[in-house]
């Protein structure tokens, strides 16, 4: 055995901190995705992986992979009874040192140039021309992968298989055909320069081409079915593999499971695949993937699971999209699409839906129940949609996350009549334009942990919304609310982390009670009409980070108080009235910004001193989330400014 320990992350990070989770379905405990493997050869590796590792994608009830068995455990007591073999008598079993990978010994050794052995050689070729694998012309380049895989199996493979007699349907056809399209992938694909060769090119069969890693990654390389010896699938999760996909792949017709997360795979979705009907789940995430979303890809009738996020993919959606019928979980987001949606609105299955950070245009149906009734997921941010919001959007019974911001969305904010507990966990509906009041029916919502209404049109009081007890992030900032103070409904929020009031006319004193939202990370009050003093109280909220009060009427001496708000990182304090002495603030070992009133206080730490009615910075932006279904929408950083981001590393720090 060899054991390595690595950490597993997108090697091109199109977003930052990336969540991730395993696939699952009938999954084992231990997360492995070994269902109906053969026998644990006795040379396969087993890799330790960080605890950050797993897939970029969903969480695990919205993902399986192929067929599994229940065995798993006993597979994973074979390989620990291997390392005790392995390290009793290392010599027998040939234990590698050092970083020697024994698995490309006989790679590097001189290939077999006998008679007999370019005769197959010629046979192999012919067969594979003859099954219209391939044409004579593409083993005429001596370098192209054709030619290197048909050299690897007639002159290096110690399995030495010949040319069948049978075509590919039969049991020595298939066996030739699988060995040579995942040797010919390996050379397309840039395989000597995989992070891990996952046996590639070993004496193995073929279906042992693969390495088992540590949950929730688990197994990596070829899966195949147990009974049959079939390949099934095949899954890459950055393991550096580039270029462009080989056509030949579409002639694996028992395919049902594609991956490939964080590499460089190149260039487009090959028409070839359409053959490959039994195909269930398709993920190329992360990639260089270019070119249009084929309209064939509508033939692919059994597809559940359909990811191309994170690629260059333009144009439209193929309206071919809405013969998916089984589709459970659609994901095009982070590309460069530019049409309508409406193709999606005919799949009746469809619970994930993933179209963020594209150009999509057009509008949302009205009814969203009568054509998407089972959605749990829903996010279209940051695209070009226009008007209104579909009425009955927060009434889908299973519908947990609403993610629309970065839109042009007009009108009011739905109301909902629910009356069963509602599902909801998460709403971000700002930089809009949405306009009316607030409506009170959202406090129904109580599941609620997330509501972002910020930067939009909003107007009217804002409303009691104090039955969401797990609320932890309320971002209301920026709108044309009418004057009033700071709702004391705000202070049942004991497990909010993140407030932002920034620019809501809010007026009246700071009240004490802030003291009791011991877990604010975030207290952003800015550019309001708020008086008096600032409260003794805030200083017992041990972790705040981000204290921005500035562009007020508050008069009075700063707390010393403060000076225990160890975890402070940003404290916006100018244009106010605060005297006094900032130097126990600038003592805290946290503090990388401080901006305060030149004339009114002495601030040695302060990057920039204000003076009265003088805009002297750009900290003028509402912290909200800007999350990604990728990330589990959780924090990915603080940003205050144009210029400048604060890291999530003291937040990870706080939310543990």
């Amino acid at each position: 055995f060899q054991f390595r320990s690595t950490s597993i992350m997108p090697s091109r990070k199109h977003k930052a901190n990336h969540a991730r989770s395993s696939w699952t379905g009938e999954v084992s405990a231990d997360g492995h995705n070994m269902d109906n493997m053969n026998s644990i050869p006795e040379d396969l590796e087993v890799h330790s992986t960080s605890s950050n590792v797993g897939h970029s994608l969903p969480n695990p009830d919205e993902v399986e992979r192929p067929e599994r068995s229940k065995r798993t455990w006993l597979l994973w007591v074979a390989i620990c009874l291997f390392v005790i073999a392995a390290t009793a008598i290392g010599v027998e079993l040939g234990l590698q040192s050092g970083n020697e990978n024994p698995r490309r010994i006989h790679n590097a050794g001189t290939a077999r140039d006998s008679a007999s052995d370019q005769k197959r050689r010629i046979r192999l070729q012919r067969y594979l021309v003859n099954n219209e694998v391939n044409t004579n012309e593409e083993f005429e380049d001596p370098d192209s992968p054709q030619s290197l895989a048909l050299d690897f199996l007639a002159l290096i493979d110690e399995q030495q298989l010949n040319a069948p007699s049978g075509d590919l349907r039969s049991r020595d056809g298939y066996r030739l055909l699988t060995r040579y399209i995942m040797t010919l992938f390996y050379y397309q694909m840039d395989g000597p320069n995989w992070n891990f060769d996952l046996l590639f090119l070993s004496d193995f069969d073929t279906c042992y081409w693969f390495s088992l890693f540590e949950p929730p990654v688990g197994q990596l390389g070829v899966i195949c079915n147990e009974n049959t010896n079939e390949i099934t699938g095949f899954s890459f999760i950055s393991d550096n593999i580039s270029g462009e996909l080989p056509k030949e792949l579409a002639h694996l017709t028992t395919l049902s499971y594609i991956e490939s997360i964080g590499n460089e795979v190149s260039g487009t979705i090959p028409d070839e695949f359409e053959r490959l009907s039994n195909l269930r789940t398709m993920v190329f995430a992360w990639n260089s993937m270019s070119g249009t979303i084929p309209s064939w890809i509508g033939n692919l009738s059994r597809l559940e699971f359909l990811y191309l996020s994170s690629n260059l993919f333009t144009g439209a959606v193929p309206n071919q999209v809405e013969k998916l019928t089984n589709l459970k979980v659609l994901a095009f987001n982070d590309n460069l699409l530019n049409s309508g949606i409406n193709p999606v609105w005919k799949l009746p299955k469809l619970e994930y839906l993933f179209l963020e950070d594209n150009q999509f245009t057009g509008q949302l149906p009205q009814n969203l129940g009568n054509v998407a009734s089972q959605l749990i997921n829903f996010d279209v941010s940051s695209n070009r949609m226009v008007g209104p919001l579909p009425s009955d959007l927060f009434e889908l019974s299973s519908l947990e996350i609403v993610d629309l911001h970065g839109n042009a969305f007009t009108g009011m904010i739905p109301e909902t009549a629910i009356t069963e507990p509602s599902a909801i966990k998460f709403i971000a509906l700002h930089k809009n334009e949405l306009s009316e009041q607030i409506p009170p029916s959202l406090a129904r919502l109580e599941a609620l942990t997330h509501l972002d209404l910020s930067s939009n049109n909003l107007i009217g009081q804002i409303p009691d919304l104090g039955a969401m007890p797990d609320l932890k992030y309320l971002f209301l900032g920026n709108n044309n609310f009418q004057e009033g103070p700071i709702p004391n409904y705000i202070f049942t929020f004991r497990q909010l982390k993140e407030l932002s009031l920034k620019r809501t006319q809010r007026t009246g004193n700071i009240s004490p009670l802030f003291g009791s939202l011991d877990k604010l990370v975030v207290l952003d009050l800015d550019n309001n009409k708020l008086t008096g003093s600032l409260p003794t109280e805030l200083g017992t909220m041990t972790d705040l980070q981000f204290a921005l009060l500035n562009r007020n009427f508050l008069d009075s001496t700063l707390p010393l108080e403060l000076s225990n708000l160890s975890d402070l990182r940003l404290a916006l304090f100018n244009s106010n009235n605060i005297t006094g002495d900032f130097s126990p603030i600038c003592a805290l070992p946290g503090l990388a910004v401080a901006v305060n009133d030149c004339e009114e206080t002495t601030c040695d730490c302060c990057q920039l001193c204000c003076s009265d009615n003088e805009d002297c910075h750009q900290y003028t932006e509402i912290a909200s989330h800007d999350p990604s279904w990728e990330s589990s929408y959780q924090r990915t950083f603080f940003d205050f400014s144009t210029f400048q981001r604060f890291g999530v590393r003291d937040v990870n720090k706080q939310n543990n």
